[in-house]
């Protein structure tokens, strides 16, 4: 029986004695002690066979009127929730004789940690005069029992791997609870630990995978976990991007036999290489996060053959950071025609004497990859044509009154591109005829 409620008890005891014949100032011998007093109708007493020594009956001649009193409770005690009423219930009937004394004791007992104040018990009483209903008023609070209190603090660490530099993660800072004393404690749920990628973070192309939060110092209550660890684990991991790059020629034309070819490089070495020309090429290949990167691609001419044309010979992407997936386009436009160049003859031409040959006695000209004869010293064209050199008429013809004593008239093929000046000569005498009138 809880302590607190023995006074209750006692009281309701004593309520419940005090309306009773009490015999214990009897101290004569000559007759037998009342123990019981009995009040009883005469016919009731006729009826008992063998009476008591020790048993004063009083009779009447007959019984007295019954009366019934009902017990109402007010109930004013705040915090019921966690106590209830006790001893004489609400609705609780007692009966008697008409002018006897009645009572009705009502107490309250409070769960375990908690206590009541207020004016129970409280006991109400009169005599029998009617039936009615009495009424008990109980007042005052039942309040929980101070618990004592304590405190358990949280500091967090990482140990997320590999450590990142501070400006790419953030963590839970610490905090604290309280609690009774003898409350468990959880920390995994009292205290989460919370690890989490800075937008700085996601940026330098990180990943987070989290595992479970360790702690340390959690010793089951607060009173013995005062000062508790939590570190949070896992893993960063940095992201691959793809890398594309595209090589498009579509937009250049060749003319004239005239080729070319197109080489990127770059940090990736799955798209980089020669290119094939006159089409749209893509390859696709994986960059790290992070990653400085530089793509460039160049064009070259190939034999004999002009790229000024062209919209660009060298196109650069970069330097830049892979913060994502990578998408190069590189675009040539233009034409790429033959090369052409100019050969020049250097002539050595020596016709005497000179009275004797026609001014001049022939010309120089040349033929580019077996065409038409052009007169002339200087030959343009495509680069690679070879070019034929000739002096015309051969031989050359005398004029009238002189013979010719020889000729050694030249030729001389030179290639375009390769051959810028060549050499030849012609050369013829003559004699002039006996007895020619003229002479």
């Amino acid at each position: 029986v809880p302590m607190t409620t023995l006074p209750l008890v006692k009281a309701y005891i004593d309520a419940a004695d005090a309306p009773n014949v009490k015999n214990n100032t009897d101290t004569y011998t000559s007759l037998a002690s009342v123990a019981k007093v009995i009040t009883l109708t005469d016919a009731e007493y006729t009826a008992i066979s063998t009476k008591d020594g020790n048993t004063l009956y009083l009779t009447i001649t007959t019984a007295a009127t019954q009366f019934t009193k009902t017990l109402a409770i007010t109930n004013n005690v705040s915090g019921m929730a966690n106590g209830s009423l006790t001893l004489d219930q609400n609705g609780l009937q007692k009966t008697g004789a008409e002018n006897s004394s009645w009572s009705f004791t009502t107490g309250v007992s409070t769960d375990s940690g908690y206590s009541y104040t207020g004016n129970a018990p409280v006991t109400i009483s009169g005599t029998f005069d009617s039936d009615s209903t009495v009424t008990s008023t109980i007042t005052g609070s039942i309040t929980q029992d101070s618990i004592p209190q304590c405190t358990s603090t949280l500091t967090t660490a990482s140990g997320v791997t590999p450590a990142l530099q501070a400006s790419y993660f953030t963590l839970t800072s610490g905090s604290s609870s309280t609690a009774a004393c003898t409350d468990s404690l959880n920390a995994s749920s009292v205290f989460p630990v919370v690890y989490a990628l800075t937008s700085a973070g996601t940026t330098a192309g990180y990943s987070y995978t989290p595992a479970t939060t360790t702690y340390s110092g959690n010793n089951g209550t607060y009173s013995n976990s005062p000062n508790i660890t939590g570190t949070a684990q896992g893993t960063v991991t940095l992201n691959n991007y793809t890398y594309t790059v595209v090589v498009n020629s579509e937009g250049v034309t060749t003319s004239g036999g005239a080729t070319y070819s197109l080489s990127t490089s770059g940090p990736v070495a799955a798209v980089n290489g020669a290119r094939a020309t006159g089409q749209n090429t893509s390859l696709v290949g994986s960059i790290a996060a992070g990653t400085s990167y530089t793509q460039t691609t160049n064009a070259s001419a190939g034999a004999n053959s002009n790229i000024s044309n062209l919209n660009s010979t060298s196109i650069v992407t970069g330097p830049s950071t892979a913060n994502g997936n990578v998408s190069i386009t590189h675009t040539f436009t233009g034409s790429v025609v033959p090369s052409t160049s100019t050969m020049t003859l250097n002539p050595t031409t020596s016709f005497t004497p000179a009275a004797a040959w026609s001014s001049p006695a022939g010309q120089w000209g040349y033929s580019i990859n077996g065409g038409t004869r052009v007169v002339g010293l200087t030959a343009s064209g495509q680069n690679g044509l070879s070019v034929v050199w000739t002096f015309l008429p051969n031989p050359p013809t005398p004029v009238t009154g002189y013979t010719s004593t020889g000729t050694t008239i030249g030729t001389v093929t030179g290639v375009l591109g390769t051959n810028s000046t060549v050499s030849a000569s012609a050369t013829g005498t003559a004699t002039a005829n006996t007895g020619d009138a003229s002479m």
